[in-house]
């Protein structure tokens, strides 16, 4: 049981506890006792739990950059991933490229005199070889949710 304390405080389940696996894992401790032999759990029995946890984690649902970029997404830095993953959640959110330029360049738009804020969400779609007709043809339905951050509402448009 050692072993399997020490595995579920590292890093594999660290970065799976998104997917709700506290009640996965308990319900392994569970499964583990009730199907040890006579009251003890043996290595190679936690062995085999971790490997099915593994398993079932594995098969976690696929994000929306995964879904536009495919296996592509494995050769991004996770700097890029996690900036792309937000870019298409707004992009979903909202009703246009231009909508979601808005949105994303809210701040440093002010600045410019002539803020062309969809052309500057092509260029950086197009640097990874995406455009707003691909994420909307494989992510298609407009979630309409509110961004998890705030989003300044531009007067005059």
């Amino acid at each position: 049981m050692i072993l399997y304390a020490i595995w579920a405080s590292g890093p594999v389940f660290r970065e799976n506890q998104q997917t709700g696996n506290f009640r996965e894992l308990s319900g392994s401790a569970t499964r583990l006792a009730t199907l040890s032999d006579a009251g003890r759990i043996t290595e190679s029995g936690v062995a085999d739990e971790i490997d099915r946890l593994r398993q079932v984690w594995n098969k976690a649902v696929e994000s929306d950059l995964d879904k536009v970029l495919g296996e592509r997404v494995a050769s991004l830095d996770l700097f890029d991933r996690l900036q792309l993953e937000c870019v298409i959640k707004v992009c979903r959110q909202s009703d246009s490229l231009s909508d979601a330029g808005r949105r994303l360049f809210g701040v440093s738009r002010q600045e410019k005199s002539k803020p062309n804020d969809a052309d500057r969400l092509r260029k950086y779609l197009a640097s990874f070889s995406l455009d707003w007709q691909r994420i909307m043809e494989a992510l298609p339905g407009n979630t309409g949710d509110a961004p998890d951050f705030p989003v300044r509402k531009m007067s005059g448009f």
